[in-house]
């Protein structure tokens, strides 16, 4: 699902591009290629922010091949209903705001004014590992869509 309907953006950025089939809502962190964005799980690089769509391959028509520059795994098209963009198309992190989204740690439970981390696999978490930095505050606790709102506050982004 990604991030819900509330939002206010105080800071964010639209000068990266994805390397790969990303989530809405999840965080992201700088590649080793500069310019681009990918799971923090496969970096272990810097958190660049928050992602603001989902990340999709691109779509190849039946019948055509498949050249270089295309992923190709989808039949479907980018839907223009959604946030989306294609791999390696330029994509929109938050750094700094509200934010709602449903990219949490599972079986973990928020509270209003917990610090919140990132986790190793992209979604947040209110549990300190090894790793982790500090990306925000919770400002509620889950609601009934699993979504959380937080303030999100990446210090070492850009």
């Amino acid at each position: 699902m990604g991030r819900g309907v509330h939002e206010n953006h105080i800071v964010d950025d639209i000068n990266f591009r994805a390397v790969e089939v990303l989530t809405d809502g999840q965080l992201v962190a700088y590649s080793s290629t500069a310019g681009f964005i990918q799971d923090v799980a496969a970096s272990g690089n810097t958190i660049a922010g928050l992602l603001m769509e989902d990340v999709v391959n691109r779509s190849v028509p039946d019948g055509l091949p498949v050249t270089g520059d295309d992923t190709g795994t989808t039949l479907l098209p980018r839907n223009l209903n959604k946030r989306q963009t294609y791999v390696s198309g330029v994509v929109r992190l938050a750094t700094q705001g509200e934010i709602e989204t449903d990219q949490v740690t599972a079986g973990e439970t928020y509270a209003a004014g917990e610090i919140l981390y990132s986790a190793g696999n992209g979604s947040i978490s209110n549990v300190n590992q090894p790793g982790s930095v500090i990306i925000g505050r919770a400002l509620a606790a889950l609601n009934s869509d699993n979504q959380l709102r937080l303030f999100l506050n990446i210090h070492n982004a850009g």
